[in-house]
């Protein structure tokens, strides 16, 4: 993270974007003060804004930041107006801060709830009047798509109130799971009734609320404690209440994270939930997992290529449709991505093309020890050795390649969604990567999430049609292209686009190049023994035996160099992955036109999990042949 903050004094991208820092706030209706003594309502404002001013401290100005508030009387509404005159004051970097009303019933309705007093107007119904109006083209009524995304539906005879505390418990729940960080006003307390701001930590902190399951919508359900729980963390300010408090304490309960970034954080931060504190394993995954997505955050805010965000020649209908706004991100994501891969080629083949003229050198200078010749083979030698180490050196200084995997993994969890949501598919409540690779890759979940929003909007047009031209059919079409065998290609498509057939050649004849070392090996030995049969009589002996070992060893360094251009390269796992997600997106499209809606969902749900876990497992083998390693 350190070194990364060190680019902040760059321009930022713009905020459409950049993958936004998502805060969620949950609070008590009658906050009071601060717990740590006498204070007020400024006090607790003067929190939350030291809050949010410490998240943009670690996160620097090119992350955006949002606040999802449930807009509720109190601590609510008192969060927003902390946010909105940070935004207002002129500090750098508060420009990028937006709010996102997430409201748990229709407006009209919700609006009945508002009970407070006539002077405490800005936290009541009169304030929740003004800031929705403020932020409303970020509005999500979340109990919209609460009603169809339901396994079962509630209960007949839950009356009028227990239906709307289950609202009120689906939009705690809905803020979060979908904020990295959750900012809790809190007693400490456990909940008195229905989804208050206990209920919605405890399920943050991954405990399970099995009494209420069959209330909570689909796309809300929490992830098993295997599964990683559903991420981020709970930040708790403590404040005292007007009203008297359950006084059961839960807060003894929760797990507190531990990483040496967030030591100086002004209020603790809570990752999970233990009866016995010493005993949860998932305490350090969950700690280093979301330190690990802050810093990817970072990485592709600082580093996107802005020239190339919203170029018009680049719109894709099914992109445009399916993430709305995020679908500018899709695009930073993608251009960034190709831009990291096109540098990093370059880098790689300026490293084999140096390692050549240095094997080349050591070859020839074996046959010139004691010409002046040789002097020159023996400095260019050196030199390559220098050029080897500096170009090593700089692929672990300017992580290109670490760059290119985190745009990819930004692009192609953006792209899989976006069509997802073009086919009305629910959140899953299983991660879209393999747990295995989560704790490489978290903003692979945290980017999918964030295009999850779209669906909860209610503002996409279902249309099967690009799901199955842009995104089967695309994807049929660009596997087959990077699997032919037999067109003509150039040498850069040769090598960066038919990846089977580079490997099906190199293979070929970098054994050749072996078995030629054999044979001219063979040769020599014969040259060698009819020498020595002649009783050193042989014309020419040493000039013949010195050509002949130099073709053993040119044999050998270009069958090397082969193998060594495959293995950087990682053509064998990138083809063999191209034809087994081929075999799935055939299969998918043939399926789509004869199952059922549901059967339709199910089936694109897992098939792109397969596509991710593909994606993942390819990231990761893409690592371990970075140049860093090398």
């Amino acid at each position: 993270m350190h070194a990364l903050q060190d680019h902040l004094s760059q321009e930022s991208t713009p905020s459409s974007a950049s993958v936004p820092f998502i805060i969620g706030v949950t609070g008590h209706r009658d906050p009071y003060q601060l717990q740590t003594g006498n204070s007020s309502i400024v006090e607790i404002k003067d929190a939350i804004k030291d809050c949010i001013l410490y998240w943009r401290k670690k996160l620097g100005e090119q992350t955006p930041i949002w606040l999802m508030s449930a807009m509720a009387e109190g601590c609510d509404l008192l969060a927003v107006q902390a946010l909105e005159e940070l935004r207002d004051s002129g500090i750098d970097g508060t420009n990028n801060f937006e709010v996102f009303p997430c409201l748990p019933m229709a407006e009209e309705e919700y609006e009945k709830d508002f009970v407070t007093t006539p002077e405490e107007y800005q936290f009541g119904l009169s304030g929740f009047k003004n800031r929705l109006n403020a932020h409303r083209q970020n509005m999500i009524v979340v109990s919209e798509p609460f009603q169809a995304m339901r396994t079962t539906p509630l209960s007949a005879e839950m009356d009028a109130q227990q239906q709307r505390d289950y609202q009120y418990l689906n939009v705690g729940l809905f803020i979060a799971k979908y904020s990295h960080v959750l900012m809790a006003l809190w007693d400490g307390n456990l909940s008195r009734g229905v989804g208050g701001t206990a209920d919605i930590v405890r399920y943050k902190c991954g405990e399970r609320l099995d009494w209420c399951s069959n209330a909570i919508a689909v796309g809300l359900q929490p992830h098993s404690e295997f599964d990683g729980q559903i991420g981020g963390v709970v930040q708790h300010i403590s404040i005292n209440r007007r009203q008297s408090a359950s006084g059961i304490p839960l807060l003894s309960k929760l797990v507190q994270l531990e990483h040496k970034d967030y030591h100086d954080t002004p209020y603790p931060l809570y990752v999970s939930y233990c009866l016995n504190k010493q005993e949860n394993p998932i305490k350090e995954f969950l700690s280093n997992e979301f330190a690990l997505l802050n810093q990817q955050l970072v990485r592709f805010n600082i580093f996107a290529e802005r020239s190339h965000v919203d170029a018009s020649e680049h719109k894709i209908a099914g992109i445009e449709e399916g993430l709305k706004k995020s679908a500018s991100l899709f695009y930073q994501a993608d251009a960034s991505a190709l831009a990291y891969q096109k540098s990093y080629r370059n880098n790689l083949e300026s490293f084999i093309r140096i390692a050549l003229y240095g094997l080349i050198s050591y070859e020839l200078m074996s046959a010139l020890l004691n010409k002046p010749l040789g002097i020159v083979f023996n400095v260019t030698i050196l030199v390559c050795i220098l050029g080897l180490v500096f170009l090593i050196k700089q692929e672990k200084k300017n992580q290109t390649k670490i760059k290119y995997q985190t745009f990819r993994c930004v692009a192609e969890a953006l792209r899989i969604r976006a069509y997802l949501n073009l086919a009305n598919v629910p959140p899953d409540v299983k991660p879209i990567i393999p747990r295995r690779y989560r704790q490489n890759w978290p903003i692979i979940n945290y980017v999918s999430r964030l295009a999850e929003l779209v669906l909860w909007t209610q503002t996409v047009n279902a249309d099967i049609r690009l799901v199955k031209t842009e995104w089967l059919q695309g994807q049929i079409d660009f596997l087959d292209s990077r699997l032919q065998m037999t067109s003509k290609s150039t040498l850069k498509e040769f090598l960066y686009k038919r990846p089977k057939k580079a490997a099906t050649f190199l293979a070929r004849w970098s054994s050749r190049a072996f078995t030629l070392a054999i044979v001219v090996a063979a040769v020599l030995m014969a040259i060698q023994m009819a020498h020595e049969l002649r009783q050193n009589q042989l014309d020419n002996w040493l000039a013949i035996s010195t050509l002949t070992l130099l073709g053993v060893q040119f044999a050998l360094m270009l069958g090397a160099v082969m193998a060594l251009w495959q293995e950087l390269a990682n053509y064998h796992y990138t083809y063999n992955g191209y034809e087994n997600l081929r075999m799935l997106y055939v299969r998918a499209l043939y399926l789509l036109d004869k199952e059922q809606d549901s059967l339709q969902t199910e089936m694109l749900a897992e098939l792109a999990q397969e596509a991710m876990a593909e994606h993942a497992v390819w990231n990761h083998s893409e690592h371990q042949t970075d140049l860093i390693h090398r």
